[in-house]
């Protein structure tokens, strides 16, 4: 049975210490082949398949197979198989402080363990130094994705209000772990150094007379993939923050709407980009924006499913994070009605979410109530990144102050739009119909109704990406949200029904598709 290093006994310990038996002696063999294979894939062959396996696939299976309960080797005992490599050990060091995180094994002192293993990685990257480095696509963002994870998880973890006088005596003397200014800092320098944005902006000037001939280039392979994956995880963080603007701002460097991008190729990457555009457009109120990313993420998924891509190693948690985001698309939906939504998407949504839905139309205090659930259930875990107070007994800010804070303004813009969907509905049957008689549908007054539809068309109106490549996400023109207009004209309200006209292709495409599937199934029954 395999041991780990406490299971190791003092007479053993003395022998290692004066060079009788070799320090990973209690190791099997086949994790020290894996730390050879990796580190060899890595600074020699520099093959991806092999490396992919060996990542995705390997270290999977030896963890589960050894290291269930259990934490990896550490980097010290290892390092005979990979010839002392300091600079590899960090990244090894990283795999398994993230593989104690994940199985829930993680105190305090793993976390600044952690923290100062990321900052000893990072410091290498910006060195420059080395760059005889090679890295799979998965594991170059599966670094910056924990990285800020870790730092999201860190954030909640030190606003507890149970932590004992040894924690908080900790917490204070390492003020600098985990501290936002450093965080972004190595994000922002990350970026900089792999030029990802030169690259990009040559990339887009390319064949214009304003273009360079000379492409700016990475210090390496692995720069350049920590720079692109950068962007996304600081995109990430500052939706975390509920920095919505900048969320969308920082992706500029990054073909959002092109589905040749790097990141179409990393589903968990996709997931993670377009979740929090889609956040981040529906809290600045671009509701068109969040419903075509949102349902992208969906239809994407569902072809993924029915591949049996999402069966393979890494993707446990895309279900769940895709159950979340059915939800957001609900909430967009009620918000904003017109909005442009594939129809899979559209009922997948509906099917999810019917008796809410149902709950919703009818209004009053349902309305709010249902919004707020969904928007809990859909919605990241907000987190506060300042500093707290660590004195014991001190007012500290609850790790869920901004959580709260964020459903609240949700709310109340939520509050806002409780009289439209019933509005809507009776506007949808006319084509034209007078204020008094809509006012008494209504059940309202008609001072009250006139500012009302006032408010629908000012909440309606938005700026309007539409993934266009040519524009980074958080620019836009501004575009009307309803599948309708309307206006008053001598106390009649007159609804225009051809301000957007409708289109069939999607729906006979889809009917076109069901037969085919329905053809099929019928000519394999066995008759």
């Amino acid at each position: 049975a395999h041991r780990t290093m406490k299971g190791i006994n003092r007479n053993d310990m003395n022998r290692i210490g004066q060079g009788e038996i070799p320090i990973d002696f209690d190791v099997i063999r086949a994790v020290k082949d894996f730390v050879f294979d990796l580190h060899d894939s890595m600074r020699r062959s520099h093959i991806k398949d092999e490396m992919e396996v060996l990542y995705s696939q390997t270290f999977r299976k030896l963890s589960d197979d050894y290291y269930k309960n259990s934490a990896w080797p550490s980097a010290e005992v290892i390092s005979s198989q990979c010839d002392d490599d300091e600079i590899f050990l960090l990244f090894y060091s990283e795999m398994r402080m993230r593989h104690i995180n994940v199985s829930n094994m993680a105190d305090l002192n793993d976390r600044f363990d952690a923290w100062n293993n990321y900052c000893s990685l990072f410091d290498v990257i910006l060195s420059c130094k080395d760059t005889n480095f090679f890295i799979t696509s998965t594991w170059a963002f599966d670094i910056i994705n924990e990285f800020v994870y870790q730092f999201q998880s860190f954030c909640q973890y030190r606003t507890k209000g149970n932590l004992s006088d040894e924690e908080l005596q900790l917490l204070v003397n390492r003020q600098d772990a985990w501290a936002i200014q450093n965080v972004l800092g190595y994000l922002h320098g990350i970026i900089k150094v792999s030029k990802i944005r030169e690259i990009s902006e040559f990339e887009r000037s390319k064949g214009s007379a304003k273009g360079s001939n000379d492409c700016p280039k990475s210090p390496s392979q692995l720069h350049q993939m920590m720079g692109y994956y950068a962007i996304i995880g600081l995109s990430r963080l500052h939706c975390l923050t509920a920095d919505y603007y900048e969320c969308l701002n920082v992706l500029s460097p990054i073909e959002t709407a092109d589905r040749n991008s790097e990141f179409c190729n990393n589903m968990n990457a996709y997931v993670s980009l377009y979740r929090h555009m889609g956040v981040s457009f529906m809290m600045l109120r671009r509701y068109n924006d969040a419903a075509r990313v949102l349902s992208e993420i969906v239809v994407h998924a569902n072809r993924s499913i029915k591949s049996g891509l999402l069966q393979k190693p890494g993707m446990e948690q895309i279900p769940r994070q895709l159950e979340k985001i059915v939800s957001m698309v609900a909430v967009v939906l009620i918000l904003s009605p017109g909005s442009i939504l594939d129809d899979s998407v559209l009922q997948i949504a509906v099917e999810s979410n019917r008796e809410r839905i149902a709950m919703i139309v009818e209004g009053g205090e349902c309305f709010e109530k249902v919004l707020r659930d969904l928007f809990r259930s859909a919605s990241p875990k907000f987190i506060v990144c300042s500093m707290p107070t660590f004195a014991k007994g001190s007012d500290s800010v609850p790790s869920n102050s901004l959580y709260d804070q964020q459903v609240q303004l949700f709310c109340r813009e939520a509050r806002q739009h409780v009289c439209f969907p019933k509005l809507r509905s009776y506007m949808k049957l006319y084509a034209a119909i007078s204020v008094p008689k809509l006012s008494r549908f209504n059940e309202m007054k008609e001072t009250e109704l006139l500012a009302a539809l006032i408010s629908m068309k000012q909440k309606s109106t938005q700026i309007e990406w539409g993934m266009s490549g040519e524009k980074a996400p958080v620019e836009g023109s501004p575009a009307f949200g309803m599948d309708f207009n309307y206006f008053i004209e001598d106390g009649v309200i007159v609804i225009d029904e051809n301000a957007q006209k409708k289109r069939f292709e999607k729906y006979f495409i889809n009917q076109i598709k069901k037969c085919n599937d329905v053809t099929k199934q019928v000519k394999g029954l066995a008759i």
